[in-house]
């Protein structure tokens, strides 16, 4: 069997032992099940044949209460047979063939109960040695180690080689870019909060305690910062309040000295292999470091979003994304239309400006306690607080095609620019950073701080032991709040120069992933601004993920489109993911060429895959889940041609994968099972392939159906919603010309109490444009004018038609998913999985599936609920298939003493080094539970702990800490009825997180020698198993150490520990030993001589313990 964890090795335990005893089973019954028709069979008469099958189905337990529907009546059904004609021979035939019926289903049942053992079994064989190691425990092979070589050289120049950028003059730029009255105003403001936040409110907080530790280790389990085992000891951390208030004493203690703050040790470089083929480079820290650095960074970056928030919102700072209404036609709009021309909470430009508003610095927590995915991560989970990255990205692609089609159907031409900074993270220089932080009012000593936060020395995890570390020069610490804080710093100030010196245009940033639309002129001056600040940051824009698009408006033509010889533009295609916009149409389509190179690289993937299980995890996650990603979520603003361009998508990987398979990935599952494990590939039903995991299918995921989901609901033709509109708009148009030549424009009431009628006497009190009065003096020179247009009429619809605002509103969401009855699909299903708790996506596969499911099966559960361990198998799966983390389990093997320098010498870590180091190329390599480390503990002549201090004394803090952990220690083992008998120094480990946490006093200081070679202990075997079920007698415990009914033989018990207990510690705290039973002159042990200290020191033993002793 392959090197396996510990999980793996649980799980084939268990399956074995199930296996095992479902095939008992399964004899047991196939054998009853064939007697019983052998029975049966013998009778001629059909009634009495069907009858006595019905009663040997239910002894052989059958028709159990579970499987009982529409069983319970056939015994009155065939009772009727003998006296009523009416029930025929064709009707019993068919009653005979239900219950036969039944007999197959727990046949079934006992087959794919055994099949999915075997695939269980083979996923374990299979193991995760060789498959995607290279990838950092990904499933999937690495593809282009040469690419991978190839990134991680441009990483290196980046990151080991620095670039000097003049902070000066970036100061100057910024000092521009806020240089309105008004932000010059509210920065002021911002710098005089962090000044405070630095100086005041950081000294006065309580940073860490036991109950706000949870919510940060949540937070920090959301991201990729941490390797699989670290996130495991935090899990662990969480679950121990002890722990938690100790790990927070420690953090609380280093938060008074972060002056002094360093690394210590160099960071270990990881490159992990992402699904879109780029490789990131994540560092594995001591963990306390990562804590404390997470929360300073989450502090500031949380800080920073707040603040900058109120910069934002400070009136007349943010220039607005259209210009506002001017004062003439805000009158014209009154006199003729009846309209007061204010910006409505409905409309479009108020939709914009939320929308905008709402992931503007998105990269920054809103407070400390937000739960996000990291930045690239494609889902949400249970417990998050914040919609994932690729979401935000998703509703930024939706909100541009639908700006496109209300742009354009408008009248207007659309320019779209998307671009993105080139190896961001690694590339940003220092000397930008702290200038920035520095033009935002962030002191030297943070700076200093942080400084030494970045300029850590790293090494890269599989590089030779020798290999140099290498000092950071240039970028971040990647998916870390630090991080997030620096960056959205500098690019912060891009938002803001594009929004001044850009008239207002929005640049819609997702971290250093840009957009942005509208006019070409704005959209020109944009670009500009960012070319600028791109240059004096000392940053590089990547001109291959760089594009601009030019979209003329509806019925103009080629020459519309182009932009004028005077703008400055980019050059490229705009694309996202497989999306790729379309110059011509205006519309995102799929990029088949993209498509093509992933249907390549997934057959590669799949091509790896040792095991059915691994073959299923693999599809789902990049087949499926990478692949629909992708695509694009359905919306109405893609319309209903999307979501048919999807599904003839993936039927074409499919039919390019498996091309000599109809049934595609489903038929190519069944043949490989048949193949590996015998039996027709046609006798597996489909559903079982599509069935969830949790009610004993595989869990194969279907592509096709959450498009199909969406389908029916998504607009056939989005632009027809605002051709809808501009028609409705002309009518409103004839109806407001109408009522003005009337005189009857009406008037709201609330528009009459705000405004005032435009004429002042002589006609209706609601009329604005009525021509029975005399004109107010503001609307006197409209009185001889012409009826405006329908240009005009609709110039400013998209601040003020709610209209509009509603149909912008529905070409961003996206399609309600069908809703499907359950039908038969719901039978058998528990309350714990009632059918309205299922997801849109299983309520399909059940009603698709159900007919065949449940006829083979008898219901919707094709294994019993505890029959293989499914939960355990997920838990092990989701461990395998992580994204890039690997959990590990490891075995600690302790050899005794006597193993070495004896007679009884094994030689045993001599071994397993020597197999470790041998032929790595030999077959039987990977079979072997390799040596990773070891280590050698030497007692009683060790250094210990206490020998880090003055006369080996522990100082009375650390002491008193240690006193509690063991007292509840040993109380715990009492209650759970375990005796120690063996309490000593040498047994008492101390567990560092890090040896940084043992006080600088302590490892600044060689520890002295520690001799304890003048007491003898005496080791003694383990008490038999069976000696226990009467009164203990022996006890390992240190002679110097020993209760007195111990050393003189009486029955003794849990009351020794608390003995050992309080005589060890006195010798931690202390350094000397209670008693030591020394007889001179030679200073031998002796029984007497320690009784006789102990009477000395607490008077005569008890008469009842002396009559129990075997000594006196």
């Amino acid at each position: 069997m392959a090197s396996i964890d510990a999980l793996s090795q649980t799980l084939a335990s268990i399956t074995a032992i199930k296996l095992d005893q479902l095939q008992k089973q399964k004899d047991a019954y196939e054998s009853k099940k064939r007697s019983l028709c052998e029975e049966v069979a013998s009778e001629t008469d059909t009634a009495k044949r069907a009858k006595k099958l019905l009663k040997g189905a239910r002894e052989i337990g059958v028709l159990g209460h579970k499987n009982s529907e529409g069983m319970d009546e056939l015994d009155e059904f065939f009772d009727q047979a003998e006296y009523d004609s009416s029930v025929t021979e064709s009707m019993l035939n068919q009653y005979e063939a239900q219950i036969h019926g039944r007999l197959q289903v727990q046949t079934n049942k006992y087959d794919f109960a055994s099949l999915y053992g075997k695939l269980v079994n083979e996923w374990i064989e299979a193991g995760s040695s060789d498959a995607g190691a290279d990838a950092g425990g990904s499933p999937f092979v690495v593809v282009g180690r040469e690419e991978m070589h190839q990134q991680r050289a441009t990483w290196e120049e980046y990151v080991f080689k620095a670039k000097e950028t003049d902070g000066q003059a970036i100061k100057a730029y910024l000092e521009d870019v806020f240089s309105s009255k008004e932000a010059k105003k509210a920065l002021g403001v911002v710098r005089e909060k962090i000044e405070r936040f630095q100086k005041k409110e950081w000294n006065e907080r309580q940073h860490f305690s036991g109950d706000t530790l949870p919510s940060l280790f949540k937070a920090m389990l959301r991201s990729d910062m941490l390797t699989e085992e670290k996130r495991t000891t935090l899990r662990g951390f969480m679950e121990n309040k002890v722990v938690l208030s100790e790990i927070a004493d420690v953090l609380n203690m280093r938060m008074t000295t972060l002056e002094s703050w360093t690394w210590g040790t160099p960071l270990i470089v990881e490159q992990r292999r992402h699904l879109n083929g780029r490789y990131r480079f994540l560092t594995d820290e001591d963990l306390l470091h990562s804590i404390l650095i997470y929360y300073v960074g989450l502090q500031w970056a949380s800080q920073f979003r707040q603040l900058l928030g109120v910069f934002v919102d400070t009136e007349s700072v943010w220039q607005p994304g259209t210009n506002p209404i001017s004062k003439d036609d805000m009158l014209r709009r009154r006199f003729f239309f009846a309209d007061n021309a204010t910006l409505r909470s409905d409309s479009v430009e108020a939709n914009r400006d939320e929308h905008f508003r709402s992931i503007l610095l998105d990269q920054l927590p809103t407070s400390v306690g937000e739960i996000r995915a990291s930045y690239g991560s494609d889902g949400c989970e249970r417990g998050d607080t914040k919609p994932s990255h690729v979401r935000v990205v998703q509703g930024l692609l939706q909100r541009l095609q639908a700006d496109i089609l209300v742009q354009t159907k408008l009248g207007s031409d659309m320019t779209v620019i998307r671009s993105d900074f080139k190896w961001f993270g690694p590339s940003v220089p220092h000397s930008t950073i702290f200038a920035v932080l520095e033009f935002f009012g962030v002191d030297e000593r943070w700076r200093d701080f942080f400084r030494r936060v970045l300029e850590a020395t790293m090494q890269f995890k599989n590089d030779p032991a020798d290999s140099p570390a290498r000092t950071r020069k240039r970028g971040t610490l990647i998916n870390t709040p630090v991080a997030d804080f620096m960056t959205e710093s500098i690019l912060f100030c891009l938002d803001y120069a594009v929004n001044q010196k850009a008239g207002g245009t929005r640049l819609y940033r997702l971290h250093d992933d840009t957009w942005l639309w509208g006019g070409a002129e704005a959209c020109s001056q944009a670009w500009g601004v960012m070319t600028a600040f791109t240059d004096i940051m000392g940053l590089e824009l990547n001109m291959e993920k760089t594009g601009c698009v030019r979209i003329a408006k509806v019925g103009g033509g080629d020459e519309d489109a182009a932009a004028p010889d005077t703008l400055t533009l980019p050059t490229g295609d705009i694309k996202w993911g497989f999306l790729r916009l379309d110059p011509a149409t205006g519309r995102f389509l799929i990029n088949q060429g993209e498509v093509d190179k992933h249907i390549e690289e997934l057959r590669l993937q799949l091509s790896a895959c040792r095991s059915v299980l691994d073959y299923i995890q693999a599809w789902n996650i990049y087949g499926h889940r990478f692949f629909s990603n992708n695509f694009g979520l359905p919306a109405h603003c893609y319309g209903r041609a999307h979501i048919d361009s999807m599904l003839a998508t993936f039927a074409r990987i499919q039919q390019q994968l498996f091309p000599s398979l109809p049934g595609g990935v489903g038929a190519h599952l069944k043949n490989m099972i048949a193949t590996r494990f015998g039996g027709d590939a046609d006798s597996i039903p489909d559903g079982y392939l599509y069935w969830p995991a949790s009610l004993g299918g595989l869990g194969l995921k279907n592509p096709f159906i959450a498009p199909l989901l969406s389908r029916r609901d998504a607009e056939p033709d989005p632009a027809a919603l605002i051709d809808t509109f501009l028609a409705d708009e002309e009518l409103d148009y004839d109806r407001a010309r109408s009522h003005f030549k009337s005189g009857t424009t009406p008037v709201s009431a609330a528009l009459a109490d705000r405004w005032g009628n435009a004429y002042s006497s002589g006609g209706s009190s609601s009329s604005l444009g009525g021509r029975g009065g005399t004109p107010r003096r503001e609307f006197a020179h409209l009185a001889d004018q012409p009826f405006p247009d329908l240009e005009e009429f609709g110039r400013f619809r998209v601040r003020t038609s709610s209209a509009l605002g509603s149909v912008y509103a529905r070409l961003m969401r996206e399609p309600d998913v069908a809703v499907l009855s359950a039908g038969r699909a719901a039978d058998g299903l528990d309350m714990g999985r009632a059918w309205h708790a299922l997801s849109p996506y299983e309520k399909w596969v059940l009603r698709l599936y159900h007919e065949d499911m449940v006829e083979r099966f008898g219901g919707v559960e094709v294994v019993d609920k505890g029959v293989l361990p499914a939960g355990l198998l997920e838990m092990v799966r989701g461990s395998r298939f992580s994204d890039g983390h690997k959990q590990k389990y490891l075995a600690l093997k302790v050899l005794s003493a006597d193993s070495y320098g004896g007679p009884k010498s094994i030689f045993e870590r001599e071994i397993l080094t020597h197999l470790r180091d041998g032929d790595k190329s030999h077959l039987g390599y990977n079979y072997i539970c390799h040596l990773l480390n070891d280590l050698s503990i030497r007692a009683p002549t060790a250094t210990t702990f206490g020998a880090m201090f003055d006369d080996s004394m522990i100082p009375y803090p650390l002491m008193r800490r240690f006193a509690a952990q063991l007292l509840a220690a040993v109380d715990y083992a009492h209650k759970h009825c375990v005796i120690h008998t063996d309490i000593k120094p040498d047994n008492i480990f101390l567990k560092f997180l890090s040896r940084t946490l043992i006080p600088s006093y302590i490892t600044t200081h060689p520890p002295p020698p520690q001799d304890r070679t003048s007491t003898s202990y005496t080791p003694l075997p383990s008490t038999p198993l069976d000696s226990y079920y009467s009164p203990p007698s022996t006890s390992d415990l240190p002679l110097t150490l020993r209760a007195p009914e111990v050393l003189i033989k009486a029955s003794w018990d849990e009351k020794v520990d608390w003995w050992n207990v309080g005589a060890l510690l006195l010798e931690l705290y202390r350094a000397v030993r209670m008693f030591d039973g020394r007889v001179p002159p030679d200073g031998h042990y002796a029984v007497a001589e320690h009784v006789a200290e102990i009477v000395d020191l607490f008077g005569e033993l008890p008469g009842g313990l002396v009559e129990r002793g075997g000594k006196r």
